[in-house]
């Protein structure tokens, strides 16, 4: 409870001072975005953050509705910020999991189509346009299992194919040493997902040799009525031509047999393709190779020595591997091995296919591989926002997520818009000629960070206390990249988007150090959580906005003196009985309320908005007051 300080209570229970003005809400992302900005806007918040976080969101609001929001923007004195949606930069396509380039201009084209819209309501300002870095996949994270025995712990990491785009997780337990987590040792982890990789694939190399079979056994059922067919002068190649000289019953065991003919082939593929990639994955595995490892020339020259040259050794083993078809279809047989002999020609085997020089494929930390293809999408929508606005153009603020997936950490966050900036710099100097300070400058002008002080408080699970999280932060916030902060609070576990000082969240904290390197920009409040407990419980549980107001010492309204907060205008039987705030969605011209506690519009009670007991109209304009 606020300490009672004579007539009024004391303005900040947390020592803070931040105007009305800083402060503002997220729209509801799932709702009528036009509709709850009006609603927020006639509340007489001077800061809005549009939530488009659902792809669909966008998808359903026509272009006029940006306009709309512009005119209310201008009018009501608002400024604007848009949330983006959701999606992933790097290009993950959450059905196949893996990650596709296709999948990544299409996220790179939303993107941009997102700036547009944002202008749309920006009108001639720039404004904040917000991303989230990543979503979806987990780069590293540990968690106790239920039914651990002991102090056990299960590690996770991700790691990517660079190659195909595969995503594969690494997971082992280990024992907790003092109480804390051992570190993640990536090379070993590294190893382990090529051997569970290598494992699955031997399944399905399994899989197919029994598939394969069976068509081979069915096959030989039919090769004497094949080869009865020949003696007739009707060899498979006429076979087409001249299947009307055949009875109904030749044709179906013709067909048949074309059909199993065509699957062995498709089989045979498959088990190469799968052959080729056991082979690359088990280098490390496989002791007699070994000794071959780093040392290129000796394995030449045994192969040379033995086959007198690598082509040879080549069509020997593609002779080895063709075999089985020897018998059954000679043609396809030297078909495929001298596809292989052209193919192969001049590589290298080590224990597979590869390239003379090249290294063996190794699998990339998936905060690696999403920092290059997010970056890539970051700098091209930057330049375009560039290029179509000028100097006008969107900032791109990217927003941390969660800490355990890629660039939750602040070290990771900043090396990826670290990486975009240079990149964008880069074009600017080679497409627009400008010079390299000047492009630098303006990189770090259009891209940015935002920083939701909720996300990282979910490291509290997994023993990270305030010092440690504000340690991170700081590695951040040193390099003077944040534009745009989300507030939420939250206890650590869950995302819960409770109002501030509702939660543990070291909010306080984090304002001060913004404070220290120059941050006076806005704040949104993400309280979306807070707005529900108030519906589930009927009222019970306050709106979050007086608590905010109350939270941050703000003044009842931006024009008041800042000397005049939020909590200087309440009484002090209010201050101490009634629970109850203000709900501005509730009734939108509403200057005061009969609880006595101000409001956001810009009108307060103490300048003659107040409702009498009794009556069903304002004192202010006489509109009713529901």
């Amino acid at each position: 409870m606020p300490k009672i300080k004579g007539k009024y209570v004391q303005s900040s229970m947390e020592g803070l001072n931040i105007p009305a003005s800083r402060l503002g809400p997220s729209t509801n992302p799932t709702v009528n975005q036009l509709v709850d900005m009006n609603l927020d806007a006639n509340w007489g918040t001077k800061n809005i953050e549009v939530g488009y976080i659902h792809p669909k969101t966008m998808e359903l609001t026509p272009k006029q509705f940006y306009d709309e929001m512009r005119r209310l923007a201008k009018a009501a004195g608002v400024e604007v910020s848009v949330h983006a949606p959701v999606v992933n930069l790097a290009g993950l396509d959450l059905q196949e999991h893996r990650y596709k380039e296709s999948t990544r201009k299409r996220e790179e084209r939303r993107l941009k189509e997102m700036i547009d819209n944002a202008k749309r309501i920006f009108g001639d300002k720039s404004g904040i346009v917000n991303v989230h870095a990543s979503e979806a996949v987990i780069s590293k994270m540990s968690y106790v299992p239920e039914g651990a025995k002991g102090e056990e712990v299960v590690e996770i990491q991700s790691f990517v194919d660079p190659e195909t785009g595969e995503v594969l997780q690494a997971q082992r337990i280990k024992k907790l040493v003092d109480g804390k987590v051992i570190e993640l040792e990536p090379k070993k982890l590294a190893e382990e997902v090529v051997g569970r990789k290598v494992s699955q694939l031997f399944s399905e190399l399994h899989k197919i040799n029994e598939d394969k079979r069976k068509v081979e056994e069915e096959l030989k059922r039919y090769q004497k009525f094949v080869d009865a067919l020949e003696k007739k002068g009707l060899f498979l190649k006429d076979l087409e031509r001249n299947k009307s000289k055949l009875a109904q019953k030749e044709r179906e065991q013709l067909d048949r047999y074309i059909e199993l003919t065509s699957t062995l082939q498709h089989l045979d593929e498959m088990k190469y393709d799968l052959e080729s990639r056991i082979k690359r994955y088990a280098i490390e595995y496989n002791d007699t190779l070994k000794k071959y490892k780093g040392d290129v020339k000796k394995f030449l020259q045994d192969i040379r020595r033995k086959y007198g040259s690598e082509e040879n050794y080549i069509r020997k083993r593609a002779e080895e591997h063709y075999a089985y078809l020897k018998d059954i279809d000679p043609k396809r047989y030297k078909q495929l091995v001298e596809r292989d002999a052209k193919l192969l020609k001049g590589r290298l085997y080590k224990f597979g296919v590869v390239y003379p020089g090249e290294e063996i494929r190794r699998y990339i930390d998936i905060v690696d591989f999403e920092k290059d293809k997010a970056a890539e999408t970051i700098k091209n929508a930057a330049l375009y926002a560039y290029e179509k606005y000028g100097k006008k153009a969107p900032v791109i603020s990217v927003e941390n997520p969660y800490p355990y997936v890629p660039f939750g950490r602040p070290k990771d966050l900043l090396r990826l818009v670290t990486e975009a900036r240079e990149r964008l710099a880069k074009d600017l100097v080679k497409k627009k000629h400008m010079s390299k300070s000047e492009a630098k400058k303006l990189a770090e002008k259009l891209i940015g960070v935002t920083w939701d002080v909720g996300h990282l408080n979910l490291l509290k699970q997994y023993g990270f206390d305030d010092k440690k999280l504000l340690e991170e932060f700081k590695e951040l916030n040193k390099k003077g990249v944040i534009k745009h902060v989300h507030i939420t609070d939250n206890f650590g576990y869950e995302d819960s988007h409770l109002a501030p000082g509702w939660g543990n969240v070291p909010i306080k904290e984090y304002l001060k150090e913004l404070e220290k390197k120059g941050y006076f920009g806005k704040f949104v409040i993400e309280a979306g959580g807070a707005e529900q407990m108030h519906q589930e419980t009927k009222g019970i549980v306050p709106m979050p906005y007086g608590p905010t107001l109350a939270y941050f010492g703000s003044s009842i309204y931006s024009a008041l003196p800042q000397g005049e907060r939020w909590t200087d205008f309440v009484d002090e039987f209010s201050a101490m009985y009634s629970p109850e705030f203000p709900t501005p969605r509730e009734s939108v011209y509403q200057g005061y309320f009969t609880n006595l506690y101000g409001s956001f519009s810009g009108v307060p009670g103490v300048f003659g908005a107040a409702q009498k007991e009794g009556e069903s109209k304002s004192k202010f304009s006489g509109s009713s007051m529901v």
